[in-house]
């Protein structure tokens, strides 16, 4: 059974940053045994693409305006930018994993109880804030509470900058 290939990050100027940042970095697939996201080879360790899914939030939107179908067809799923996973929201990145331990998150700012990850200049000098995917100095539930709700927190930040 072929799986269905994954969604592409949209050109959305919202986007155009993170898209430029990655375009460069791009490879295709050296050959049939190479790990590959869409049609670019995998940036992403396979553990960290899991981790940013098992993370996501599987809740449903709430809104008066929005009815079960509309809900269904704008929640936040994964789509890929040149081999990178990425978390939408209605087309807008919010998180983005690379390389072995990168978590990139769009957020003005990290809460104080989750511990920073490396900077990816230029992207963590503006929108994007780096944190530790793993955040091993807590007991795992912990952890992935928090990091879920920090996600919970950059797909709200997405929706408000749709009003």
């Amino acid at each position: 059974m072929e799986t269905e290939p994954p969604r592409k990050v949209p050109e959305l100027s919202a986007n155009m940053p993170l898209l430029n940042f990655l375009r460069p970095l791009a490879r295709p697939p050296s050959g049939p045994g190479d790990f590959a996201l869409g049609e670019w080879q995998l940036h992403t360790h396979p553990d960290l693409e899991g981790r940013l899914a098992d993370l996501t939030p599987r809740e449903r939107l709430h809104s008066p305006t929005l009815t079960t179908r509309t809900i269904r067809a704008h929640q936040e799923q994964l789509h890929c930018a040149y081999g990178v996973p990425v978390l939408c929201y209605e087309g807008i990145a919010v998180a983005v994993a690379m390389g072995t331990h990168t978590l990139l998150v769009r957020l003005p700012a990290l809460p104080e109880n989750l511990k920073p990850g490396e900077p990816v200049p230029p992207l963590t000098d503006r929108d994007w804030q780096s944190v530790d995917p793993w955040q091993g100095h807590l007991i795992t539930a912990e952890g992935n509470r928090r990091l879920t709700g920090l996600l919970r927190g950059a797909i709200a930040a997405a929706r408000a900058s749709l009003r």
